[in-house]
């Protein structure tokens, strides 16, 4: 996976003044979030290892994040992570949804069987309507 992050020049306190003065009721830290993108390009070789460790670094940033490149893998559309599941929830015609998951956002029903966040709220919603018995969700996917 190719990777590189790009960190903004950090706003100076007087950008922050000069945009009170323009109607800015918030805090110095939100405007901070606001004005802080983070932008990742894909572009030189990075394990997984180091995507998942910057990806905890990106996080404590605070400010919005924007990925761009070529994937190399297939990712989950929830975390960027590589995507090792489908979604099989069926949406009709012989489909299924196939949201591509990682192991940490895929819900495992049973068997082969794994449903994204949305649909296992969905499937469990029916199923306490129904006499059908809920599989308690499990991380051993």
């Amino acid at each position: 996976m190719a990777l590189t992050v790009i960190f903004p020049e950090k706003p100076t306190r007087e950008d922050f003044e000069a945009e009170r003065k323009w109607g800015f009721t918030g805090s110095y830290e939100r405007w901070l979030t606001l004005k802080l993108p983070i932008h990742l390009q894909f572009q030189k070789e990075t394990t997984q290892e180091q995507f998942d460790e910057l990806s905890k670094q990106v996080e404590s940033w605070g400010g919005p994040i924007f990925i761009h490149g070529d994937f190399e893998t297939d990712q989950c559309a929830d975390c960027s992570r590589e995507s090792k599941y489908l979604c099989d929830y069926p949406v009709g015609d012989d489909k299924t949804c196939d949201r591509m998951m990682c192991k940490s956002h895929s819900h495992h029903i049973g068997g082969d069987v794994h449903y994204c966040e949305f649909h296992f709220y969905e499937w469990t919603k029916y199923t306490a309507k129904t006499s059908i018995k809920a599989a308690r969700p499990s991380n051993d996917n």
